[in-house]
């Protein structure tokens, strides 16, 4: 087993998108802040299956699929966050125990003053790489 200091958590999130092409942004019950729909991916799950767990759980959708765009390292915490992109989804998004509003955004539009800067610049990453032909699908 390894010593504590080198211990890490694997996280998932979604950039869901509409038709409209903006972001599905969730406030978190805990802290207030917008974030992706996203969570801890559990022992022995596959990170895509957690992503799409995630979202369901959190705002009620069923993504269908899923296109990776990213690993991320979280800031102040030995932990790596794997970044997904869909289209593909149904449903419409809900209220939770985790979350206590929903919104759709354009860049133009983050409620930057309420996020991370992690957040924000996971946002602006897929915005600058909206046009790329090559992202691959899990």
């Amino acid at each position: 087993m390894r010593p504590e200091k080198y211990r890490f958590s694997v996280g998932a999130q979604v950039l869901v998108v509409n038709e409209t092409g903006e972001v599905l942004l969730t406030k978190r019950a805990d802290n207030g802040y917008w974030v992706l729909p996203g969570g801890v991916v559990d022992p022995h799950e596959e990170i895509h299956d957690a992503a799409i767990r995630e979202v369901y759980e959190e705002v009620g959708i069923t993504v269908n699929t899923l296109q990776f765009e990213a690993v991320y390292p979280k800031a102040k915490k030995e932990d790596i966050v794997f970044t997904f992109v869909t289209h593909d989804w149904e449903g419409v998004p809900q209220l939770s125990d985790e979350v206590v509003a929903v919104s759709w955004a354009t860049l133009g539009t983050l409620p930057r003053h309420e996020m991370s800067q992690n957040t924000i610049g996971r946002i602006e990453h897929y915005f600058k790489h909206i046009q790329s032909k090559y992202i691959p699908q899990i």
